[in-house]
């Protein structure tokens, strides 16, 4: 699995004071990463599965809100991708990141 996450929290403190920054950026990377390890992005299975699995491997300091994002976004996360919506769009859509 590919994370595009975690060079973004590493050796970055400044960001780690922007919190809404970095919950906008995980959930772009969670939609992004989907689409680059998900061979059929029509798979709802391979989707639901790599939801899932996301989470653990980010470091602990965000592990429990990716979780949380994920459980309470869950469906509408599945649709867009499935839908093919640009990860920018959707985690606007969602109210993660700004308008």
């Amino acid at each position: 699995m590919i994370l595009l996450i975690l060079p973004l929290i590493q050796n970055q403190p400044s960001q780690l004071q922007e919190p809404n920054r970095i919950k906008c950026e995980i959930c772009i990377n969670v939609i992004t990463d989907v689409y680059i390890a998900i061979q059929d992005p029509s798979n709802m299975q391979q989707i639901e599965n790599f939801l899932k699995c996301f989470c653990q491997s980010l470091p602990f300091d965000i592990f429990h809100w990716c979780e949380s994002f994920i459980g309470t976004f869950f469906e509408q996360l599945v649709y867009n991708i499935m839908k093919g919506h640009m990860p920018n769009q959707v985690c606007k859509d969602l109210g993660v990141c700004v308008k």
